[in-house]
């Protein structure tokens, strides 16, 4: 039987993207397949997603809905949720009546995205790489002097996020950031902010 490695479910406010402000159950998964560093993305991945917890789909589905409650909004993160996420996972989530998101660096191939009602796809490596074909939101993390690509995916919201330093925002690359949006001719950018952490909620 198969095991999903998760190293935390819990429920909190989405602080960034078109759906901030949501309330969300988190299924962060374990294990990733990219390693994110200063020297190659001019940041360095600020997430604990190594070990965890094994559950089968009976233990995960309990989880969830003790974690969650009423809420019935579901966002799958990590590490790279999409080397997990199968289509059990999926329909047994949807047969349950709830909303499923992921937020994906988009080098995984899955059978899955048919299944989720919100894909985010934040690309951490070039554009070639990526394996998803479209995606309601694609955001780029930028740091200052860091041009985003022009992008080859087709998404309804095109987002740039400034980097933090830890729990603090780099004022730098946030206006390298606006000046972007500004400067930009053909792709029509936007802000996205990682508000959680002004806030200090998970």
């Amino acid at each position: 039987m198969k095991k999903y490695t998760s190293k935390e479910i819990y429920t909190s406010i989405q602080g960034e993207g078109r759906r901030i402000g949501t309330l969300n159950i988190f299924v962060r998964f374990s294990y990733c397949n990219l390693r994110c560093n200063l020297e190659e993305n001019q940041f360095a991945c600020d997430t604990d997603f190594t070990g965890g917890e094994k559950y089968d789909l009976h233990a995960l589905l309990t989880l969830i809905r003790a974690t969650g409650g009423a809420c019935k909004n579901i966002i799958f993160t990590g590490g790279e949720p999409m080397l997990q996420v199968d289509t059990e996972l999926c329909e047994a989530l949807k047969g349950e009546g709830y909303y499923l998101a992921v937020e994906t660096n988009g080098t995984v191939e899955s059978d899955v995205y048919p299944y989720l009602d919100w894909i985010t796809v934040s690309p951490k490596t070039a554009e070639h790489t990526l394996r998803a074909s479209k995606c309601h939101e694609l955001k780029y993390v930028l740091a200052d002097g860091t041009h985003p690509p022009v992008p080859s995916l087709t998404a309804d919201n095109y987002l740039l996020s400034p980097v933090f330093d830890g729990m603090e925002i780099d004022r730098t690359s946030l206006r390298w950031c606006v000046k972007q949006i500004k400067d930009a001719v053909k792709i029509p950018w936007e802000l996205s902010v990682q508000n959680h952490k002004f806030w200090k909620v998970r």
